[in-house]
């Protein structure tokens, strides 16, 4: 049952990684896409699989598209890809890699499947340059290079009274990212509410970036257009079409306003028995906040809205 409350905050995540043959091995329902800047990119063989909640991706499909040269080292049991000055490194059943010579760490090791080197992409791509997103409703891995879109101005300006387009969506959403994802200010509510949460004995709650984009989205939708404090005002309906236009879904909701520091947006959630009780839901795992202008919103959801 979900839950809408009004007081200051909102909430949202994505992974993709190399992976070895296992025994809990799932394959998604429907065929997992892949576009880079719009363009389809085309596995001949093994296809992008989904293990335990994240998408695995074939390593050459993707980095020959962009232009890596690929090479197997068979004694280490390392893949190597290089491009120009760059060069990543990484190691079957390790979540560890490298980017000329800097350590990173992806989300699950990369595995072998089907013969091929798999692996949860996000980490990777953004170590050299590029953005990626997970489209729900396509089962589609969209990946961007830097620059490929020019940020609307919906990220600084004012979003129209509309719905958008959905290139206009994914333009907001590589501005989003571009500008660095959630703020200071978005994760230290997360950090604070978790905080709160341990002292509860209840598990934390781990950041996921589909709600995150969401709330940031639906916050700016009400600072720019003037619109009512509430959790169903806007053209996508409320919070709730906002989230699902991201391709997400989410449980309890809290929304706040005036709130000049992540401390006095938690306190006055906390000091709010119904908001309170969002805040300490015990079958919460995940959680998204957005603050843009006077609106600072939370939402959290059972579920990764990610893959």
């Amino acid at each position: 049952m979900r839950k809408r409350i009004l007081s200051f905050a909102l909430l949202l995540t994505l992974v993709l990684g190399f992976v070895a043959v296992t025994p809990t091995l799932v394959l998604a329902n429907d065929r997992i896409n892949v576009t880079i800047d719009g363009q389809a990119v085309v596995f001949p063989d093994q296809q992008p699989v989904i293990i335990d909640g994240r998408t695995l991706v074939p390593a050459a499909g993707v980095f020959q598209t962009l232009g890596f040269d690929v090479v197997w080292n068979r004694d280490t049991r390392q893949a190597i890809l290089t491009r120009a000055n760059d060069v990543i490194v990484i190691t079957i059943d390790s979540a560890a890699f490298t980017v000329n010579g800097a350590n990173h760490t992806l989300d699950v090791p990369a595995q072998i499947i089907g013969g091929r080197t798999m692996l949860p992409l996000r980490a990777v791509l953004e170590s050299v340059g590029y953005n990626l997103n997970w489209n729900r409703a396509t089962q589609t891995v969209v990946i961007t290079s830097a620059g490929s879109q020019t940020p609307p101005a919906a990220i600084s300006a004012t979003l129209p009274n509309r719905r958008l387009t959905d290139g206009e969506r994914q333009a907001w959403i590589n501005a989003y990212n571009a500008n660095g994802g959630p703020t200071e200010f978005e994760l230290e509510v997360i950090r604070l509410i978790n905080a709160i949460r341990a002292e509860h004995g209840l598990v934390q709650l781990q950041q996921d970036r589909i709600l995150g984009m969401a709330t940031r989205f639906y916050v700016q939708t009400l600072d720019n257009l003037g619109l009512p404090f509430g959790h169903d005002e806007g053209p996508y309906g409320g919070s709730e079409g906002t989230v699902a236009a991201f391709g997400g879904g989410w449980n309890t909701a809290n929304i706040t306003t005036f709130s000049l520091t992540p401390q006095s947006a938690v306190d006055s959630w906390m000091n709010s028995l119904v908001h309170r009780d969002n805040l300490l839901n015990t079958d919460s795992r995940f959680i998204g906040v957005g603050k843009y202008g006077d609106f600072v919103y939370m939402l959290s959801h059972w579920e990764s809205n990610e893959s």
